[in-house]
């Protein structure tokens, strides 16, 4: 059959000819796009596609998909997702009658938090636009406004609309979505919204009432526990709190005693329990309920002792004293404790290590979906990704600021997500995975993002910090092409270890590298003090010395093999220290921070956009800034060495008697009758033209000592005394 005819047909709408024209030649729904067209027609005719006819492979597509989904009993929940779904994938053609179904349906319009919040993340995209004017009539006037914002359309009327009910609109809204409106701003925005007038507050530790609204000053009237009127500006409230339940045992504690007592002895238990952690003891009860009864606590306890064992949501435990939790006999356990948490970041963490052990029903995977729609980008994201394991909610958190993100899978899924779109991890991402889940990253990824990643590990070796980096290449990828000499990087790694170690006595890294290093009939170190120069050997075996972080047995059985190799090292002396002043010491580092933080990066920005010009062989630009970077790189190796050897000078004991370190001295070269001054510090101080020399330097070491007045070889000391200047 002629595929350019059904094109044709298609063209035309004439949609129940091309239906025959396929099911008379069947054949030809092995070729997709005949496939596609055919689904199409029946969708636009109403029919439904015999399922016999559609091979295996195209179950999964979209269009396939909205046929049958249009022909099920599908539940509102579903038909969101679906309706998702159609926007996600930019069809623009069949929103309208999405929505028109929907509206049959439900007998309301498709409009809740999750399709918002992606229209706010996506506005510029025509099916978004569409969606937002379709059921915009129909929102109410808090989410026209949320709506006509994201449109860009004028909203003073509905802001006036709302300010009864919200006297604080005009604020929050320029606060939140008047220049950025993105789901997560808009997340701010609701929470924003709860504050009224009669609410209460928990701020710095405190529980308040807010008693009235100032909006000329833009503050709250509040009311303290112990009836002290408080001021604070709307902001700081804002940003630090948000409102708490009426029913909160802390309102009833502290402000409402009376109202306390009209409830039923399993609200007013229930209400204990949830402000105690979903679980009260007898004698927690007690102390709780004296706040309400008194002395008559422990009465009311005892009265409706028999009450309080049949109230439904509670289970009692018995032993020596009665023990209640909230229950909910009808749902799963999981279910019952994410309903009492509510804060996002704890229900993530517990969904962390619950599925680690527990593997949830459907049921609960669709009532767990639906109590977290409210929570806050990116972990709802997060949450819906551990319950049901879709890449796409790695691709919803595209805008998001990702740093509360913990779980390992999802992260991987991110970075894989992002990179396959040319889109490099932070290192912020990475340092929160494991070894094994980087490395599955690194050997997944292209050239340029493994120049990243290796770049990051230099950066942590020179300074110290975001150490998962330094695990992973030491463990996974030791032989990857590094800038750094390898004798540098292990004494780096050796000298961090011992720096953390002299701050607290246990910590990951510290234990990674007892591991990798010292552990083993062959300790790591071995090998490398056998692989190294002799010099190199030596500087590693000095570092290995100062350690403070091993076991006597496991240094003397790595020292016993390496005098194996090297058996002068038992007499030669350890490298000593280099003095210099505080400031020059931070003039280096200043330096060396300078190169990482800032030359270094700004390099591989131009290597990368001169990589985009095309043939690298003939690119003078790249191959300038990549020279510009070993060049940089090469220097910040040497400041790091020499960071690595410095120490801070303790001038206090110099009195200026004598040639030494901190002092000035006058020096005449007897044969050329010529008189010079310097300044003798350390070899980070140096500067030739203030005169400052170091006290490493072979002159001042061939005079050092001497005093005003004495001479050796050609040099005559004509004055020497103490530096005074504040260094």
């Amino acid at each position: 059959m002629d595929i350019k005819k059904i094109e044709e047909t298609y063209s035309k709408g004439k949609y129940r000819e091309l239906i025959d024209m396929v099911n008379e030649n069947s054949s030809v729904l092995s070729i997709d796009h005949v496939i596609n067209l055919y689904v199409r027609s029946a969708s636009k005719m109403g029919i439904r596609v015999d399922d016999n006819k559609i091979p295996e492979t195209f179950r999964n597509n979209l269009d396939y998909k909205w046929n049958i989904f249009q022909h099920e009993d599908k539940k509102e929940n579903e038909w969101n997702e679906m309706l998702m779904k159609l926007i996600v994938d930019g069809r623009e053609e069949l929103i309208e009658d999405a929505v028109i179904i929907y509206l049959d349906k439900f007998e309301h319009m498709p409009i809740n938090n999750n399709l918002i919040d992606y229209c706010a993340d996506n506005a510029e995209r025509p099916v978004v636009i569409k969606y937002l004017e379709i059921v915009a009539d129909s929102a109410d006037d808090m989410e026209k406004l949320i709506i006509f914002r994201i449109l860009k359309r004028e909203n003073s009327r509905l802001l006036r609309n709302i300010k009864t009910n919200y006297p604080m609109i005009d604020s929050i809204y320029k606060k939140y979505i008047e220049t950025d409106c993105s789901s997560l701003s808009i997340s701010e925005f609701k929470r924003a919204l709860k504050f009224r007038k009669g609410m209460f507050i928990i701020i710095d530790t405190k529980i308040m009432e807010i008693l009235d609204l100032d909006n000329e000053k833009k503050q709250f009237v509040l009311r303290t526990k112990t009836g002290t009127i408080q001021m604070l500006d709307f902001e700081k409230v804002l940003e630090k709190t948000h409102p708490i339940e009426e029913n909160d045992f802390r309102v009833y504690k502290f402000f409402r005693p009376e109202a306390a007592k009209e409830l039923s002895p399993c609200e007013l238990l229930k209400s204990i329990i949830m402000y105690n952690g979903n679980a009260v003891d007898r004698e927690t009860l007690k102390k709780e309920l004296i706040y309400i009864y008194g002395t008559d606590a422990l009465k009311y306890i005892s009265k409706n002792k028999k009450t309080f064992e049949q109230c439904s949501g509670i289970h009692v435990i018995f032993g020596k004293s009665e023990r209640y939790l909230l229950s909910d006999d009808a749902e799963s356990s999981t279910v019952a404790h994410i309903k009492r948490i509510k804060d996002a970041v704890k229900v993530r963490d517990y969904l962390i290590s619950t599925i680690k052990s527990t593997e949830l029903s459907g049921e609960d995977i669709i009532k767990i979906s639906e109590l977290i729609q409210s929570f806050r980008e990116p972990l709802k994201s997060e949450i819906m990704f551990l319950l049901n394991k879709d890449n796409k909610y790695a691709e919803q958190v595209y805008n998001n600021d990702l740093s509360e993100i913990a779980s390992e899978e999802f992260i991987e899924t991110i970075v894989n997500t992002r990179a396959a779109n040319g889109l490099y991890a932070n290192e912020h991402l990475l340092i929160q995975l494991n070894e094994n889940a980087m490395n599955r990253i690194y050997n997944a990824s292209n050239s340029r993002h493994k120049e990243i990643m290796i770049e990051s590990v230099e950066k942590s070796i020179r300074l110290g910090t975001n150490l998962m980096f330094i695990q992973w290449f030491i463990s996974k990828q030791p032989d990857a092409e590094i800038t750094l000499e390898s004798s540098f990087v292990h004494q780096r790694i050796l000298n961090i270890a011992n720096e953390i170690a002299a701050l607290k006595k246990s910590d990951p890294f510290i234990a990674f590298v007892r591991k990798h290093y010292f552990t083993g009939k062959k300790p790591k170190i071995v090998d490398l003090v056998k692989s190294f120069s002799k010099k190199d050997a030596k500087e590693l075996y000095d570092v290995f010395m100062k350690l403070t972080f091993l076991s006597s047995y496991q240094k003397d059985e790595a020292r016993i093999k390496i005098y194996e190799i090297y058996p002068d090292f038992r007499k030669l002396k350890k490298i000593e220290y280099e003095y210099s002043t505080h400031r020059g010491i931070d003039k280096k580092q200043d330096e060396l921070n300078h190169i990482i933080n800032e030359v270094l990066p700004e390099l591989t920005v131009k290597i990368r956009e001169a990589a985009d010009h095309g043939d690298l062989s003939e690119n003078a630009e790249y191959k300038y800034s990549r020279e510009q970077y070993r060049f940089m790189s090469i220097m910040a190796n040497e400041l790091g060495r020499e960071l690595s050897n410095a120490h801070p000078a303790d001038l206090s004991h110099v009195t200026g008697d004598s040639v030494d370190i901190g002092t000035i001295i006058t020096i005449q070269m007897i044969k050329e009758n010529e008189t010079k001054r310097y300044s003798i510090l350390g070899p980070l101080d140096v500067d030739d033209e203030k005169g400052i020399i170091s006290y490493r330097s072979p002159l001042v070491q061939k005079l050092m000592g001497m005093k005003a007045g004495e001479s050796k070889d050609n040099f005559l000391i004509k004055s020497i005394s103490k530096i005074t200047e504040d260094i």
